[in-house]
């Protein structure tokens, strides 16, 4: 793992450069994998329907193609997470000042969203990583490794009660657990720094 915030930062830097000056359908998929998640669930946690959310979806993935061209990453100015954060934002009032059913109401102050108030975007951008993280490391390790920690871990179970589930000895168990957590935890880390966090 790389955590120099130098090379961090110059990740992110060529990552928005190719986005801006050569963006593909591979950037832009990896752009729409890394934050599609995260804009939905920040939607419907502020009480769009799963069809307004898909719509702040497409607009907020819109409003980014079409600044794209021109967007220069200063992370001085603040961390691209936070850029689309207020892009999602707006596309979640939009989506209600479209809605009929709120033409009278005083939106931002219904949906209690401020500047501030990022924490929703903040979990589900920490959910996203463990997601991911979660996925690369299933990848990596064997099945019955995997099974020993999300069994323990995830579930609760007691170490010697999947020791017999997996035949196994409850020592393999904690060691399988604690390398997969290891495992987990570094690659969170990698993601972050991918991120630019």
């Amino acid at each position: 793992m790389n955590s120099d915030p130098k090379q961090t930062l110059e990740t992110t830097r060529s990552f928005m450069e190719k986005m801006r000056n050569e963006p593909t359908d591979r950037t832009w998929h990896t752009l729409y994998a890394r934050y599609a998640g995260m804009i939905i669930n920040y939607a419907l946690k502020r009480g769009c329907s799963e069809s307004m959310a898909e719509d702040v979806l497409q607009e907020t993935m819109l409003s980014l193609w079409l600044v794209m061209p021109r967007f220069q990453y200063n992370p001085e100015k603040g961390r691209f997470r936070s850029y689309l954060f207020r892009i999602t934002r707006n596309k979640v009032i939009d989506a209600f000042r479209r809605n009929r059913r709120y033409a009278d109401v005083d939106i931002e102050k219904e949906l209690k969203l401020s500047e501030e108030d990022d924490t929703d975007w903040d979990r589900a951008f920490d959910e996203q990583i463990l997601t991911e993280a979660i996925a690369a490391v299933i990848k990596k390790v064997q099945l019955k490794t995997f099974e020993a920690f999300r069994l323990t871990f995830i579930e609760g179970k007691q170490v010697k009660d999947v020791a017999k589930l997996l035949g196994i000895s409850a020592n393999l168990v904690s060691q399988h657990k604690f390398s997969v957590q290891q495992l987990i935890v570094k690659e969170a880390n990698r993601l972050r720094n991918e991120y630019g966090e």
